[in-house]
């Protein structure tokens, strides 16, 4: 939010506007995570996109915002706006997983060896991105961010939510799902396993 708001901690939130994305979306599923953990009463809007939302936050429209990684690190650094919560603090979120890297069952079966090698390489990126002190400069400069704007970027975003070599949650992310009506039922043991096949590609 702008930093003249007078919200500083979670538990301001009640009675306040609090945006999302879009329904179904990663910020639709932390901001229902983060009601639920602190019992607040808000009401939840759609705000789209990452620039109509600070838009709508800057200007009043609503009360708290939503953003992702770097989009607006540079109005945080230099005082403009306040991030009150992360992900980081939903404990359901430090449970489960939140994204995943996709392929169809045909690229699987055809192109099996060069998905490994891309895994492989993704790890090893990873692992130099929260290692090398070149990384956060590379990433400044590619978010076109001054330094000082992406230095609590590794932070926001620990190591470990990268991670691509397991899946969890997923009972309790089915459950939320049907709770919210995204699915009916929960998937089968043997629909689990035709869609989460990460032990083939290690």
């Amino acid at each position: 939010m702008p930093a003249a708001s007078p919200i500083r901690k979670v538990e301001d939130f009640n009675g306040k506007t609090v945006g999302f994305s879009l329904p179904g979306s990663s910020s639709h599923a932390g901001l229902l995570a983060l009601i639920a953990q602190h019992h607040l009463k808000v009401t939840p809007v759609s705000t789209g996109n990452l620039a109509s939302t600070i838009t709508q936050a800057m200007t009043g429209q609503i009360d708290v915002g939503w953003s992702a990684v770097p989009y607006a690190l540079d109005k945080a650094a230099d005082g403009q706006i306040r991030i009150i919560a992360t992900g980081n603090d939903v404990a359901a979120l430090r449970t489960r997983t939140g994204r995943v890297n996709l392929t169809n069952v045909q690229t699987l079966a055809k192109r099996k060896d060069a998905l490994k090698r891309f895994v492989a390489a993704y790890n090893e990126t990873v692992a130099w991105m929260y290692s090398s002190p070149d990384a956060l400069k590379m990433y400044a400069e590619f978010a076109k961010l001054p330094p000082s704007a992406v230095d609590k970027v590794r932070g926001l975003i620990p190591q470990a939510t990268l991670a691509t070599d397991k899946i969890v949650g997923v009972d309790q992310l089915m459950a939320e799902a049907i709770a919210n009506k995204f699915l009916t039922k929960p998937l089968t043991k043997d629909q689990l396993a035709e869609l989460i096949r990460i032990d083939e590609l290690k």
